[in-house]
């Protein structure tokens, strides 16, 4: 096949399978409005949840890096599909031991209260782990398929693609939990990564040099652990990007992990309520879309009008989202606008993070070190959502008694945006290395 229908055909079937681990990674922000219900949960026995995976997944982004650049993205990605689709259905299990018993020698335990949560807790975090695999090893291979003047197409149309993840999540959830158990919404996850695995182990390859291709001056070389790292944490400018990214992250998740309690709790929706509530289904259609749409701007934007420059692209995207997120304060008395505002701070949002995540790890490290310069992005991703994540919880618990614990949420997210920006700003004039 030629060379560049091939690597086209690849980029399209990670985008997919990229897709299978959001599905099966971000369904819990919709499916815990019903373990909320079932098991009577305040706000925070989520956040625990959250913060504690996210947390895992940060420190699991640190370690796998460097692990995924020396054995390779093709392995690496099996293997966390394989942790991923494990993890997915022993969450869904736990919904028929609920409340059973067992013996630990003299003592008898019971399946709820703390002890559920906790063995939720263990189970979700172990998924997040896996899932870091999955995430490094497609930026490697990507990093390893597209030259630097190509990337923010490239990106673009991958920041696009793996948004059927995110509609899966929005849409295909609520409707599971209208006429399913639960589990289902974590088993159906899990079927469709069992199905990508067979076809990423069938048709992706690791590099051009496997068709016989020399595609670039850089040679796909896979460097010491050591030389990896001393590469990535000796950058000033990786170093600023992990605070930015640290921000992204904090503002990211603290949208992605909440919009559905945020519908559910703001205007009291009944139990499986979400998939019947017009403004949510509007949102839950709309704001895919609008990311789909900003990562096909924000990539050849970047590459066309800022010379590959990514960071301008990255500061006019939060510059809409500061505007935005008082907006969606004081809107949130009406939920359709609410629904709107919230699908502008999503479009705006994955406008940045499609050339922090998509493109920056590899034009800054290169091929050898791109995997290890994404997993420092990620973790610090997620080392601020683990941080909102253990916030929001709080602050809502706190007002919870007033009703007007939600006029909040925006407003929690709008100083790690203007530290973003100010980062954003300093680098506007960085360019990548043009190999």
């Amino acid at each position: 096949m030629d060379f560049k229908k091939f690597r086209s055909l690849q980029l399209l079937l990670l985008g997919l399978t990229y897709s299978c681990f959001y599905f099966s990674r971000l369904n819990l922000g919709i499916i815990h409005n019903q373990l909320a219900l079932t098991y009577n949960w305040n706000y925070s026995a989520y956040g625990k949840i959250i913060a504690v995976a996210q947390l895992v997944y940060a420190i699991g982004v640190l370690f796998n890096g460097p692990i995924v650049d020396k054995i390779g993205s093709k392995v690496s990605i099996m293997i966390g599909m394989v942790g991923a689709f494990t993890s997915s259905i022993l969450m869904g299990i736990t919904y028929y031991i609920a409340g059973s018993s067992f013996s630990f020698g003299a003592e008898k335990y019971t399946y709820s209260g703390s002890l559920l949560l906790s063995a939720l807790t263990i189970v979700w975090s172990t998924n997040y782990f896996f899932q870091t695999l999955g995430a490094l090893s497609i930026v490697s291979n990507n990093s390893k398929w597209w030259q630097v003047k190509e990337r923010g197409r490239a990106s673009g149309l991958f920041g696009a693609l793996i948004q059927i993840g995110r509609i899966l999540v929005a849409t295909l959830c609520p409707l599971i939990l209208l006429f399913l158990p639960w589990p289902w919404a974590f088993f159906i996850p899990a079927m469709l990564l069992a199905v990508a695995f067979l076809f990423v182990w069938r048709f992706i390859k690791e590099s051009p040099e496997e068709m016989g291709v020399q595609y670039f001056n850089e040679p796909a070389t896979h460097l010491p652990i050591k030389e990896i790292l001393k590469k990535v944490f000796t950058s000033k400018v990786i170093l600023f990007s992990s605070v930015l990214a640290f921000s992204l992250g904090a503002i990211r998740n603290g949208i992605e992990h909440w919009y559905s309690r945020f519908f559910a709790s703001q205007y009291h929706l009944p139990n499986n309520g979400l998939g019947k509530f017009a403004p949510y289904m509007m949102y839950s259609s709309l704001f895919p879309l609008a990311m789909i749409l900003a990562s096909l701007l924000a990539g050849p934007s970047s590459d066309k009008y800022f010379k590959s420059g990514r960071f301008p692209v990255i500061s006019l995207s939060l510059i809409g989202v500061l505007l935005t997120l008082p907006l969606l304060s004081l809107g949130i008395c009406n939920p359709w606008l609410a629904s709107l505002f919230l699908v502008l701070v999503m479009f705006f949002l994955q406008g940045a993070n499609s050339m922090l995540m998509g493109c920056l790890p590899a034009d800054i490290s290169g091929r050898s070190a791109a995997s290890s310069t994404a997993g420092f992005f990620d973790s610090s991703q997620y080392f601020g959502g683990s941080l909102m994540g253990t916030i929001i919880p709080l602050v809502l618990d706190h007002y919870k008694k007033a009703g007007n614990e939600w006029s909040y949420w925006p407003l929690l997210m709008i100083g790690p945006c203007i530290v973003a920006l100010i980062i954003s700003t300093i680098f506007w004039n960085k360019k990548p290395r043009m190999k």
